[in-house]
């Protein structure tokens, strides 16, 4: 089954070149195109495609609404920001809602193919020339331009010693999403066992 792609950038001309690279790429892919925030979520909401990778600046309704959008609908399709923004602020609001893809658009023509396996596979990817405008790679970051305020909820949790049962029942969430809040931060991190989370929990003087 082709890989459903939607690219929602104000500017054709550019749209169309990273329509043509993906089509050109040995991906299975359908590709749709809209040029604004509002027709993007519009289809989104109808269509819900595999990935979005959408502008930022689009109008009246701007990437980061439409992020917001579909994760207030819990909707399936994963978000990757293709941006002229490179500024701290506007990567920790982006990351916060829960995006998977971060990419300038300076660079896109030499990654996007790449940010898109990695979103495809369940990975995250950060434009190359953002970590290094950050100084630091995504586990590197410091916890509060990384992490969601729930996954700052769940690492508390984590560090007092409770189940994930027992952080569902107090955070009034199933099992299920605590489990993929900790295997976000866990990856964020850079962490493999629940010994480093308590750690960082320490050292980050979180309330623990």
């Amino acid at each position: 089954m082709p890989l459903k792609i939607l690219l929602a950038d104000d500017h054709q001309l550019f749209r169309q070149g990273l329509a043509s690279l993906i089509s050109s790429s040995p991906l299975d892919v359908h590709i749709a195109q809209e040029e604004c925030g509002a027709s993007a979520w519009a289809f989104i909401r109808s269509h819900q495609p595999d990935i979005a990778v959408l502008d930022i600046s689009m109008g009246d309704v701007s990437g980061i609404d439409v992020a917001r959008l579909v994760h207030r609908h819990q909707l399936p399709t994963k978000i990757v920001f293709l941006t002229m923004h490179n500024e701290r602020k506007v990567f920790q609001r982006a990351w916060e809602i829960g995006c998977s893809g971060y990419l300038l658009k300076d660079e896109a023509f030499d990654q996007l193919l790449d940010a898109i396996e990695n979103v495809k596979k369940g990975r995250e990817y950060i434009s190359t020339e953002l970590k290094e405008t950050l100084s630091a790679d995504i586990s590197g970051l410091a916890m509060t331009d990384v992490l969601t305020d729930r996954e700052k909820e769940i690492i508390n949790h984590i560090a007092k010693g409770h189940t994930n049962k027992i952080i569902a029942n107090q955070l009034f969430i199933s099992v299920k999403t605590v489990d993929r809040h900790r295997t976000n931060l866990m990856k964020k991190l850079g962490f493999h066992n629940t010994a480093q989370i308590v750690k960082y929990a320490i050292d980050e003087k979180l309330d623990v």
